[in-house]
């Protein structure tokens, strides 16, 4: 009874308030003797008006491709966490590195986690799947990622190379991307290396513009960037913005005040953490992040496993230490491609520096 019940309140928003009174056991069925229900004026479509969005079923469908057969589109779920370790492991390096701009021999447990663990409401992410009798096969993903302005958003497509070419990725994004229109997005955004012209190709096949990125708006990002709009009827003005997205870890709280308050004055996108923990969610969650400034002296670090969790990122992260211990005392970040500044009475000035030659001067906003 409580199933359906929940069942009932996840499809119909529009419920307020229900009582059943009494509710009886009769011949061990139940029996509502008296019901009430409450309606209001829904302000959004199912499951959208819950906290915390149910897997949305309603996504899954069936397709038949020529040379490969019936495929299960359907969202991904927690449990395919192994389904996608055991795609990756089929990759060619290209296609690693076309997917990830990096170099990886396989997906480390966290990014496994972030990839399959997702917030329905924010993102999303469809697979094609294939059945043999109780096994399954994944072929490929798609993700749309809503960003923090929840309005724009970023994809991604990772197909096995024996089906590439054969039309699982443009179903997919193009899936994602009706979607994405009738939860009423905006810009659609992706980076894709300029040699991989088969993404190039489905970008254009599916209306996307695309060009390149100047090496100036983020560092070292020589990527063309493809840009589409959702075709809502109509569209709000799209900020693009040079803004860069700093992260600041320290655990005392005045330290990170002060440097919050002078990168964000100086023109920066400031996000916090105060121990490793929120650190490691911050920069495998989503959203944009382009520079870690931390003290490697946070609560729950272990230096040896932090410093590896953050060259496992993809993207990889520049960071600049900013601490108290002289560079060569910790082994584990002096082989961690990274700036050192010491903490003393004139840091800050040296940080800037530092944050100013990874990350070129940011501009404002521009509205089109």
């Amino acid at each position: 009874v409580l199933i359906r019940l929940s069942q009932l309140v996840t499809d119909f928003p529009h419920i307020a308030e229900l009582d059943i009174n009494p509710l009886m056991l009769v011949d061990d069925r139940p029996l509502a003797v008296d019901v009430r229900v409450r309606l209001t004026a829904g302000t959004c479509p199912a499951p959208l008006h819950l906290v915390i969005s149910p897997y949305p079923s309603q996504y899954e469908s069936r397709i038949h491709i020529d040379g490969i057969g019936e495929l299960l589109i359907r969202p991904i779920r927690p449990e395919d966490a192994e389904l996608l370790s055991e795609l990756f492991i089929t990759l060619s390096p290209r296609s690693v590195y076309y997917r990830f701009f990096s170099p990886m021999k396989q997906l480390a447990p966290e990014m496994l986690a972030r990839f399959t663990q997702i917030d329905y409401d924010r993102e999303i992410a469809l697979v094609a799947i294939q059945e043999t009798g109780s096994t399954e096969k994944m072929f490929g993903a798609a993700r749309i990622i809503l960003q923090h302005n929840l309005k724009d958003a970023e994809f991604a497509v990772l197909i096995g190379d024996s089906w590439q070419g054969k039309g699982v990725g443009a179903h997919l994004l193009s899936r994602c991307i009706d979607i994405a229109r009738e939860r009423g997005m905006g810009t659609i955004w992706g980076a894709v290396l300029a040699e991989n012209k088969g993404m190039l190709a489905l970008g254009r096949k599916l209306g996307f513009t695309w060009r390149l990125t100047p090496p100036s708006r983020r560092a070292g990002d020589t990527l063309p960037e493809m840009l589409a709009v959702c075709p809502v009827k109509e569209r709000t003005p799209t900020i693009v913005t040079d803004r860069y997205d700093v992260l600041i870890a320290d655990k005392n709280p005045h330290i990170r005040d002060f440097l919050r308050r002078e990168f964000t004055a100086a023109g920066y996108t400031v996000r916090v953490a105060e121990n490793s923990n929120q650190l490691l969610r911050i920069i495998y969650g989503p959203g944009p992040l382009d520079l870690l400034i931390m003290d490697p002296d946070l609560p729950g670090a272990d230096a040896a496993d932090l410093s590896q969790k953050l060259r496992d990122r993809v993207p990889p992260l520049p960071v600049v230490l900013h601490t108290l211990e002289p560079e060569h005392q910790n082994r584990h970040w002096s082989l961690y491609r990274s700036r050192w500044i010491e903490k003393n009475g004139c840091s800050i000035e040296n940080l800037k520096q530092a944050v100013a030659g990874i990350l070129p001067a940011s501009q404002p906003p521009v509205v089109k």
